[in-house]
């Protein structure tokens, strides 16, 4: 609600004015080619919910003010399949030409994005495991240093660390997030201008993507 108690158009949580507004996108445009005949994934269904719900709830379980789901392929018909409640702070922005790739999803999301949004929370739409818990040790560990990049990352038993999300992105930089093309995303700024990234360190294994059949199937083994 906004002061006066008149409702905020919107959709955002309501906040106090000291604290950073922070938006999260979550990418859920492509056409899951990997997932061959069971797709799009977005669709899949496990007791109740789709893999995309699962998604949503985790997210909208958090400190994050505002949830942006980006559609593009079957958007209408995925959009249809979530079921949402009016606490729910989640907005739909469709990405028409998200068959360029993952940039043209994270701009879609960017743009989108509430005008008071300090920095953007990026989340994928294929992981129904990612703790409600990491986005927002992800989202504090941003508010404590407001780099222009945070990224959560695993230690692997071989000594490597293994990227996560939510990738944390500063709105300072969002305008060269939104000139990257094709399948290019943070990473790919990343990969330029490493002395922008801040590390969050996470114990454990980083939670699964849902890519291939194979994945869904393990996924579903596991529960």
């Amino acid at each position: 609600m906004t002061q006066g108690g008149q409702p905020d158009p919107t959709g955002a949580r309501p906040r106090s004015t000291d604290d950073a507004f922070i938006s999260g996108i979550i990418l859920a445009a492509g056409s899951s080619r990997r997932m061959g005949e069971q797709g799009p994934k977005q669709l899949l269904r496990h007791e109740g919910l789709t893999l995309l719900e699962r998604v949503v709830q985790r997210a909208a379980e958090s400190d994050l003010d505002e949830l942006i789901l980006v559609l593009g392929h079957e958007a209408e018909e995925i959009r249809q399949s979530l079921t949402l409640t009016p606490s729910m702070p989640l907005r739909i922005a469709v990405a028409p030409d998200y068959k360029k790739g993952q940039s043209r999803s994270l701009e879609a999301g960017l743009r989108r994005a509430d005008p008071r949004a300090h920095a953007a929370a990026i989340l994928l739409g294929d992981q129904p495991d990612l703790p409600t818990a990491t986005i927002n040790q992800a989202r504090s560990a941003w508010l404590e240093r407001r780099p222009p990049l945070l990224r959560p990352e695993y230690g692997t038993a071989e000594g490597r660390n293994e990227p996560g999300h939510p990738v944390m992105i500063c709105r300072k930089i969002w305008p060269i997030i939104m000139e990257l093309q094709g399948d290019q995303g943070a990473r790919e700024v990343i990969r330029t201008h490493p002395d922008w990234l801040e590390s969050l360190p996470l114990s454990g294994m980083a939670p699964a993507d849902i890519d291939q059949s194979e994945d869904w199937q393990a996924w579903l083994e596991s529960r």
